[in-house]
């Protein structure tokens, strides 16, 4: 493993240059170590470049006008979404939707998807859900009666695949699973479930927030129904959400949001109302447009660095587990595969005390239940640390993290 960090250490380096903030000098004593990229990674320059460039030169509406500025911006941000339809192998660019971020997205497949559900569906939901993948069902249910069944999980830290067959019913209509878990860091296998999900002729929504900027995802091939994400976890700006819907279904659903730009005409004296087309009938009022054009930079740059990722990341992944296990107060969360996100606990130490001592010394990790209250519960506990890796980390910055940590363990 060593010899492998050493080859790519080099390229790594120069990546890092592309990154301003790590430059950024916390609490004007220590460089930046960034271990929170669970919760949202830094933009590279090049992304940094295009929104400064929009805002200077750029700056107007979309879709609706007739003016130079107008025609450019509304190229550049459809431009987006059809390497959005690329990178995840979307058949249609019209299954492409842009919303402010996951959460949103998957309100949006709730409250529009939701209402087409008879009363008595059945909807599946996973126990290592983000709170944002559970709200918006738990509240559908209560609201119309549906009845909401949980998929436990395994004490290594994945979906029990027999238990979760035993689950599905003819009443099933929707499954809800995280592909990569905020929490546990480990992967579900979408290719199993989604094939025992579509055998009982229900649909299946993937929340692929922590996993868009670590795999290469196809929705085609693994035959996803509803994937959603953000772009500000993988090294593009915050207020951009994905939202894909497969073409058939999302023909039937009707929108959520009403106002400008998702209708062609309406009347105060007649009931139609008369839609916009596909996807635009999603997408109400002005979007972050700024950002959504320069999430195409970002995603550029994902895919053309993702097999990088991932081998950079296993390594840091195995650095830090092997680190960890020889602190024997340690103790990490979930035993199954991690992709860059690692939770643990400290004997006799609260996390939220560990994150603040670790902050002064400029090390920024997550510490609390991150939005996943259920699957702590399930280990019974409530409370974790958090490291999540991004390419620009490296093993300098482990070797910082786990010396502060001893002197910690050593002062508490």
């Amino acid at each position: 493993m060593l010899i492998n960090y050493i080859k790519l250490k080099n390229k790594i380096l120069k990546i890092r240059e592309e990154f301003p903030i790590l430059k950024n000098c916390i609490h004007k004593l220590y460089e930046l170590i960034f271990f929170d990229n669970a919760a949202t990674s830094q933009m590279p320059n090049n992304v940094i470049n295009i929104m400064n460039e929009y805002n200077n030169y750029y700056n107007a509406n979309i879709h609706r006008g007739i003016t130079y500025l107008s025609k450019e911006v509304t190229i550049a941000y459809e431009r987006t979404r059809k390497m959005v339809c690329k990178s995840i192998n979307a058949k249609y660019k019209e299954e492409i939707i842009f919303t402010k971020g996951t959460t949103e997205s998957i309100n949006i497949i709730s409250n529009s998807y939701g209402n087409l559900l008879d009363k008595g569906s059945e909807i599946v939901i996973s126990m290592m859900e983000h709170h944002s993948n559970i709200l918006p069902w738990k509240i559908l249910s209560i609201n119309k009666g549906f009845k909401l069944k949980i998929i436990p999980v395994t004490e290594t830290g994945l979906i029990d695949i027999k238990r979760f067959h035993n689950l599905l019913t003819h009443q099933t209509k929707l499954v809800v699973i995280t592909h990569v878990s905020n929490v546990l860091g480990t992967t579900n296998k979408l290719n199993i479930l989604s094939k025992i999900v579509h055998k009982k002729q229900a649909l299946i929504l993937i929340d692929g927030a922590q996993a868009i900027s670590h795999k290469k995802i196809d929705v085609q091939k693994i035959k996803i129904d509803f994937y959603v994400f953000s772009a500000h976890k993988t090294y593009g700006p915050t207020g951009v959400g994905i939202l894909y819907v497969r073409l058939d279904i999302l023909n039937k659903m009707d929108p959520w949001q009403y106002g400008g730009d998702m209708v062609k005409y309406f009347s105060f004296f007649k009931e139609q109302i008369i839609y916009s087309e596909l996807p635009y009938k999603f997408e109400a009022g002005t979007q972050t447009i700024c950002n959504i054009i320069a999430y195409y930079s970002s995603l550029k740059w994902l895919t053309k660095n993702l097999k990088l990722i991932k081998t950079w990341e296993k390594l840091l992944v195995y650095f830090i587990i092997k680190d960890f296990q020889q602190i024997k107060t340690i103790h990490i969360i979930g035993r199954s595969k991690k992709v860059s996100v690692v939770s643990f606990l400290i004997e006799g130490i609260n996390s939220h005390d560990i994150g603040l001592v670790l902050d002064k010394y400029g090390i920024a990790i997550r510490t609390g239940h991150h939005c996943g209250q259920p699957i702590l519960t399930n280990y019974g506990i409530n409370t974790v640390c958090r490291v999540s890796f991004a390419l620009y980390n490296n093993l300098e910055e482990i070797n910082t993290f786990i010396r502060t940590l001893k002197t910690l363990i050593k002062i508490f």
